[in-house]
């Protein structure tokens, strides 16, 4: 073998150890993205209806019997229309969804129970949230809310 050969072999080397590297950094770069990526996720409702009834006080501020701090939320439901074609008569059909609204954040839970009235358009933001519950006979059901990050008021205010 002669001696530019060998060099040649060694600076071959040397490159293929160099680009191997970057590559194994870049495998490792495309394997953190790959799991950041399966990770997102999103949850994310917003609805336009009508309210349903007064927002009310559920839960305490208070420790419960078992000791479980029960924080205070405000729940009230929403009404959302879809229309559904034409009636026999030629008078339009709609099916109504009623959707349980929850309210976490302190700021919204005032500002609910203060201008929120029943009847009332709304705009609510905000995520789905299941829970599993006993109803009162002790069977378990699955209920479903929404859990409101913003509100915003549709119609207009009375200036009286």
């Amino acid at each position: 073998m002669s001696l530019s050969r060998a060099l040649l072999n060694k600076s071959l080397i040397r490159s293929f150890s160099i680009n191997s590297t970057v590559c194994d950094q870049r495998n490792k770069v495309d394997e953190k993205f790959e799991q950041i990526s399966k990770e997102r996720t999103l949850n994310l409702v917003q609805i336009i209806g009508r309210v349903g009834h007064n927002p009310k006080v559920a839960g305490q501020d208070e420790n419960n019997e078992s000791n479980k701090r029960i924080n205070k939320v405000v729940l009230f439901s929403m009404a959302t229309n879809e229309y559904q074609g034409m009636g026999e008569k030629g008078e339009p059909k709609y099916r109504t969804d009623w959707h349980r609204i929850t309210l976490i954040s302190h700021r919204l839970q005032e500002y609910a129970l203060n201008k929120v009235r029943q009847g009332d358009r709304l705009h609510i933001t905000g995520r789905l949230h299941y829970d599993l519950v006993k109803n009162k006979s002790g069977e378990p059901r699955l209920v479903t809310n929404i859990v409101a990050d913003d509100l915003i008021f549709l119609n207009k205010f009375n200036q009286n």
